[in-house]
């Protein structure tokens, strides 16, 4: 089905392709590594802060450049954090054959903890130390949240929906939720839809100033594919998985913000093999909560801040109808 006709409630969106970048490696088989393995230790770095200490935070522990054949033009020059989902993007979209119909019908959506905020940093200490004659051109492009979505629509000119939320701990829910609501509603045919963070040394020292211990801190991007499953069996891609619409909700008595642990962040293998990735590890999580069993049994994966802004979203194992 294509076209503006939207879904029934009996019509299900699957996830046919994933790309994954983390601090435990790139692809799912990372993820999904046994925590104990080698191959599954997080990458760390330590980053010098302004008063001599330092704050170690995980990080994706690969050149990008290594994940492209040919290299894009416009990878070199690319803040990191648009550059994390611009490969996690490109990575779930490997295997789709783009026609110029399905490129105008392929929205983006992402949801970002941070968003721009290094690239920011850089940014406006050179506006207040150089005048704004000398302030970089090339960086303030990157100065918006938007950045890491509208990369990934000029990559593969796709020209369908986009839009970002920068919403805390659920940031990367909410933008799975919109675009799974996007292909319900007959808005698009295919959605990326996902979440990105990255760390710098000036997030480094404030999320330290804000009292996160060392090495919780983590960095990373996940991109899944979302198409109608009718779509998908069509094409003969293979359901990964099933999504159902997402919930939001905003706890107006809690106190904290949007990005702190709230109490249904967890612990275990998960946070030990990627740090906390903010909006990246309930998307892990999803994964995880949908791969490791087949059938038809629900798993629903939440996050939420220390203010009780939140969301939600239920997923099951997609081989199963």
């Amino acid at each position: 089905m294509t076209g503006a006709a939207a879904l029934s409630g009996a019509e299900s969106v699957v996830v046919t392709s994933v790309g994954v970048l983390t601090p435990a490696g790139v692809g799912l088989d990372a993820l999904l590594a046994d925590p104990e393995e080698p191959q599954a230790t997080p990458h760390t770095q330590e980053f010098a802060l302004d008063d001599g200490s330092s704050f170690s935070v995980c990080q994706v522990p690969v050149k990008l450049r290594s994940l492209f054949q040919p290299v894009p033009k416009r990878l070199a020059r690319l803040d990191r954090y648009p550059r994390l989902f611009l490969a996690a993007g490109l990575l779930a979209l490997q295997d789709l054959d783009l026609s110029s119909a399905l490129r105008t019908r392929t929205g983006v959506a992402v949801g970002s903890a941070f968003g721009c905020w290094g690239i920011d940093e850089v940014y406006h200490r050179g506006l207040v130390t150089r005048g704004h004659r000398l302030s970089s051109p090339l960086h303030f492009g990157y100065t918006v949240p938007g950045s890491a979505a509208g990369e990934l629509s000029i990559a593969g000119t796709l020209r369908g929906p986009n839009a970002t939320w920068v919403s805390g701990r659920c940031s990367g829910l909410l933008a799975v939720t919109e675009g799974v609501r996007w292909l319900r509603e007959g808005r698009c045919d295919a959605v990326v839809a996902g979440a990105v963070d990255a760390q710098g040394a000036w997030l480094a020292r404030e999320l330290r100033d804000a009292g996160w211990p060392e090495s919780t801190a983590g960095e990373g991007s996940v991109a899944l594919l979302l198409e109608r499953r009718e779509d998908a069996d069509r094409a003969g891609r293979q359901a990964l998985l099933e999504l159902e619409e997402g919930r939001t909700w905003f706890d107006t008595t809690a106190t904290g913000d949007a990005w702190s642990v709230g109490g249904d962040a967890g612990s275990g293998p998960m946070i030990e093999r990627l740090g906390d990735c903010f909006s990246i590890q309930p998307l892990a999580r999803l994964l995880v909560a949908g791969l490791g069993h087949a059938g038809d049994r629900w798993s629903e994966v939440a996050a939420t801040g220390a203010c009780g802004h939140g969301a939600s979203l239920r997923c099951r194992s997609g081989s199963e109808k």
